[in-house]
């Protein structure tokens, strides 16, 4: 069958203190971290773990340096052991809305998030905490945002009937439906320390539940 394919490990760096939580609107500063992607330590692991700590261990220490070969005596022989290390950078910021259609363009601050991490390349994904609330990208103009939100009370009406109002007495079965739809999240690449965009795409989050809410953002980005 062949040999199997590369396992990856991501493994957390020692001694990382929680920063404080940001002020509402403002994603703040985000320090990279390193996380390890093993693609050739199995054996080692397995065989010599005191080998494969002080790799990982060298690996925390050099940082951002995107690979390394470390060669260790075994006896008569010598053991060859590549990792690759990338790093990862979170932020965080609270958006407030004022309820179901209210879609906030929220690219300049994914844009700072992504600057302030001190990474060149890689991929950033924006999430919203929440069960009625969306990330997506839109040409973020009054058209498009009506177009939007007229196509989602087709599929999901907010007068409609729903088993969630049945079971809870709410009236919010409309928002869990078009949540569900759109989904939470989005991923995109990043380039020279910019995220790549359309000339007209903008990243919105898209509030669906019935009441104004305060959401939580996150921002979590993964490159060199």
């Amino acid at each position: 069958m062949g040999d199997a394919s590369p396992t990856a490990i991501v493994v957390s760096p020692p001694g990382v203190a929680q920063r404080p939580k940001p002020p509402a609107g403002d994603f703040g500063a985000c320090r990279p971290r390193p996380t390890v992607v093993d693609d050739n330590l199995g054996a080692t692991r397995k065989m010599r773990p005191n080998v494969y700590e002080a790799v990982i261990e060298a690996a925390h220490a050099r940082g951002r340096r995107t690979s390394t070969t470390w060669r260790t005596p075994r006896g008569s022989l010598r053991t060859s052991a590549t990792i690759t290390v990338r790093m990862v950078a979170t932020a965080r910021c609270e958006v407030r809305t004022t309820g179901q259609g209210d879609v906030r363009d929220i690219s300049a601050e994914v844009a700072a998030a992504v600057a302030r991490s001190g990474l060149t390349s890689g991929v950033v994904t924006v999430a919203v905490v929440g069960s009625t609330a969306s990330i997506t990208t839109i040409e973020h103009e009054p058209g498009a945002v009506a177009d939007l939100g007229a196509a989602l009370e087709r599929l999901a009406p907010r007068r409609g009937e729903y088993r969630h109002h049945e079971r809870w007495g709410d009236d919010n079965g409309s928002s869990h439906v078009r949540a569900a739809i759109l989904g939470p999240s989005i991923t995109l690449p990043f380039t020279d320390g910019q995220v790549d965009l359309g000339t007209w795409q903008q990243i919105v989050l898209a509030e669906l539940d019935t009441r104004p809410r305060t959401r939580r953002v996150v921002v979590r980005m993964l490159g060199d």
